[in-house]
């Protein structure tokens, strides 16, 4: 099984090794290790599963050359700290969010979201190139991009057009990206590496539809932030979040510490995010209690202190809460936690 007949953006990108698993299991669990955790279930019946596979890491972002020998159906974990973008080099994959199916092509890519699930199908031999984008690097670029403190909370378009302006670019950036950390193993100028990363991240933002593509000017209240865009607001509240919200505090005290007013906030969380403030709270509350959960440190700690820790009351409403957003109990999570079943992106 080789990669043949690149459309030509994708005539640079090399071919990968071919492996073998004798179970769709094995492949779940390299999967993981490789980048995220997701269930692969074969469309056809087979003694085994074949693919070719190579992939490339700098400073957590990852590209990966895939291709699968038979159908296949995937169903990843929320990526939560990944924006993951598939880029098919021929043929086509869909993707299913909720009721929406989006089909993607080598004109254009799907981005599975990051705070909800979705189920991939892949054609035979159908290879893709995939970008693992960590979403701290995204949020930084982003920040120095729109000029705001912070682009906290940052959500994309669940596909990105390939054949626009601004999609050409991207591609010219990725490859110029691809080329300069294939030459680190000559030079290892990881300085150059660096730049063409946050080139391509600029060029994926310029290209992608997000939260911070459309600035909505916020009501004035005789506040010097109120000058801040909706969508500015509305991120600088989520980095906000990420320090203090554990803390026993209501959306009005938050609202206060960022010197706006309550009604504010709300515009500008519905308008970046289509949220409520109370809403991206209990959200970065569940993000907090599931790493504790995670943590074989954090053992010591029972379910119901670190709901309280957390800031939920009710011990209760946290594991519906918790369920209904992650699709597993706390007790689920700690138990897949302690057995070490903790995945992260490799690092170089």
């Amino acid at each position: 099984m080789t990669i043949q007949h690149f459309p030509e953006h994708f005539a640079w990108i090399p071919t990968g090794e071919q492996l073998t698993f004798s179970r769709p299991r094995e492949a779940e669990e390299y999967f993981s290790r490789l980048f995220v955790s997701h269930e692969l279930q074969p469309l056809e019946q087979r003694t085994a599963l074949r693919l070719n596979a190579r992939t490339r890491w700098f400073r957590g972002c990852g590209l990966l050359t895939l291709e699968y020998a038979v159908p296949v159906r995937i169903s990843p974990e929320q990526l939560g700290d990944i924006f993951l973008i598939q880029l098919p080099i021929s043929g086509e994959s869909r993707m299913r969010v909720g009721t929406d199916e989006i089909v993607a092509t080598p004109n254009r890519a799907t981005l599975p979201p990051t705070d909800q699930p979705a189920v991939i199908r892949w054609n035979r031999e159908s290879p893709h190139l995939l970008i693992c984008l960590p979403r701290t690097a995204v949020e930084k670029v982003a920040a120095q991009l729109y000029s705001i403190p912070s682009a906290a909370g940052l959500t994309v378009a669940h596909s990105l057009d390939l054949t626009s302006p601004n999609g050409q670019k991207f591609m010219q950036s990725l490859r110029v990206f691809h080329d300069e950390l294939e030459a680190l193993t000559v030079r290892g100028n990881e300085v150059v590496a660096t730049a063409a990363l946050d080139l391509m991240i600029m060029r994926f933002l310029h290209a992608v539809d997000h939260s911070l593509a459309h600035n909505v000017p916020a009501p004035r209240d005789g506040n010097p932030n109120a000058q801040l865009s909706q969508n500015a607001v509305a991120h600088r509240f989520v980095h906000l979040l990420r320090e203090h919200a554990c803390e026993d505090a209501q959306i009005s005290d938050y609202a206060e510490r960022m010197g706006i007013s309550t009604r504010t906030l709300q515009l500008s969380t519905a308008s970046a995010f289509q949220r409520s403030p109370i809403k991206l709270l209990t959200m970065e509350r569940l993000r907090v209690a599931r790493t504790l959960l995670l943590d074989k440190t954090k053992t010591e700690l029972s379910i119901a202190e670190i709901a309280t820790n957390c800031g939920f009351g009710h011990l209760s409403r946290f594991s519906a809460s918790y369920r209904q957003r992650y699709g597993e109990t706390p007790r689920e999570t700690r138990k897949r936690g302690s057995s070490g079943n903790i995945l992260e992106s490799p690092v170089n």
